[in-house]
């Protein structure tokens, strides 16, 4: 399991290259929460203030890039 946080302020893609994970999201302000399945060519959009969390399904390759600044004080820990 991977996550388990959201950002106030940092938006974030994820891009899977291979394997399979559940991911988990909600909404910190509106409490509205989906879970999908996402595999090989999944990109996935993660707003400022959605909580996310990723469960490996099947090992691959994964990544995640955001074009704000990697910032350890906008990491808020929120457990789904």
């Amino acid at each position: 399991v991977r996550g388990n946080h959201f950002h106030k302020i940092k938006q974030e893609y994820i891009y899977v290259m291979a394997g399979r994970a559940r991911l988990l999201v909600k909404d910190t302000r509106t409490q509205a929460q989906d879970s999908l399945a996402i595999g090989p060519g999944d990109l996935v959009f993660l707003p400022a203030e959605v909580a996310h969390r990723l469960e490996v399904v099947q090992a691959g390759q994964a990544v995640e890039f955001s074009e704000a600044p990697f910032g350890a004080g906008d990491i808020f820990r929120f457990l789904l």
